[in-house]
């Protein structure tokens, strides 16, 4: 399934992760998961800081992504 992005933050999770199961599985949790995490913004911030530990690059360079 192709992973249609809703806004600029999807966007550069799509560009980090390729896919929502690539996502899903680099942070440890199931889709149903991830998918309510890229609906509430409020969760998604909670994982930012494992994405950026992840991808090696820093919350801040995310979180600009994301707001610009």
């Amino acid at each position: 399934m192709k992973w249609i992005t809703k806004n600029k933050a999807e966007q550069l999770f799509k560009d980090l992760f390729e896919s929502k199961k690539n996502m899903a599985d680099e942070l440890g949790v199931s889709r149903n998961t991830l998918s309510a995490y890229l609906d509430d913004p409020n969760k998604m911030n909670s994982q930012i800081k494992k994405i950026a530990k992840l991808k090696g690059i820093s919350e801040m360079k995310i979180f600009k992504a994301i707001n610009n």
